[in-house]
């Protein structure tokens, strides 16, 4: 149980299959939410394959996490692992991060990454990777941070289809 001034809330947060996150009732209206809020002009509307998340689960590559407040899910993180051939060691990147806006004071986003964080370390990963949107909420809080997560460069799109 979580209190935040007057409100208490009952919150789980931890791995979960992809099959249950796409199931749960919520889950399109936050991948809705999602991707309105991470939108960019240079990348195609999100469309969760849900297909691809069992096979990267099936092989040991990639973990889904659920937020659920008050059992409802009001947020969700994805999270890849695989060695780079650069120098061969196992990196952990977050592929996607969302807590639904009126959940976010309850500290769901820094739990989800804890457990994505958690799961990374259990499989070998020295580094985990988050990318944000320019100016969006999740960047000013990795900004915030600078103890824990550092500015390590930046990331540039060019659309070439």
């Amino acid at each position: 149980m979580i209190q935040v001034g007057k409100c208490k809330a009952a919150v789980q947060v931890g791995q979960c299959s992809a099959e249950v996150l796409f199931a749960d009732v919520d889950f399109e209206s936050l991948v809705s939410l999602y991707a309105a809020e991470s939108r960019s002009s240079l990348l195609p509307p999100v469309s969760p394959k849900i297909a691809l998340y069992r096979q990267l689960e099936a092989v040991g590559a990639a973990k889904c996490f659920g937020a659920f407040l008050n059992g409802y899910l009001r947020g969700f993180a994805f999270v890849i692992c695989a060695p780079l051939p650069h120098d061969g060691r196992k990196y952990a990147v977050c592929e996607s991060l969302f807590v639904h806006v009126e959940a976010r004071r309850f500290g769901l986003g820094e739990m989800l990454m804890e457990a994505a964080e958690a799961y990374a370390m259990d499989q070998g990963c020295e580094t985990i990777l988050y990318s944000a949107p320019v100016g969006s909420r999740f960047a000013q809080l990795l900004f915030l941070h600078e103890d824990k997560y550092s500015h390590a460069g930046f990331t540039f799109m060019r659309r070439l289809a």
